[in-house]
């Protein structure tokens, strides 16, 4: 029951990283559709909104220490790392 519960536990923490990292992406492309280019917008807005859709194209990302980078992709790694350690442990102790 413990380990579900690990296991719940980083996957809604890595579940919640990539929806920020989702989000972010999605803040950059709204700003580009919304044609602010074609509007009468001044040029010192214009350089922020330059400014934040170039920063939206890097990809934002958390870091855990014992974690890395907390994504999907991450907790994918981590479950895999897991369960070859329980099965190198089992494989270890299995009685002959």
């Amino acid at each position: 029951m413990l380990l579900i519960a690990w296991c719940l536990l980083v996957y809604l923490i890595c579940y919640n990283g990539q929806r920020v990292q989702d989000d972010a992406v999605k803040i950059g492309q709204a700003i580009f559709k919304s044609h602010w280019y074609k509007q009468g917008v001044s040029i010192k807005l214009k350089k922020y909104i330059m400014f934040t859709i170039a920063r939206s194209q890097r990809p934002l990302e958390f870091k855990a220490p014992l974690l890395g980078s907390i994504s999907l992709m991450e907790f994918m790694r981590v479950m895999k790392w897991a369960y070859s350690g329980l099965t190198l442990i089992l494989a270890v102790t299995a009685d002959e």
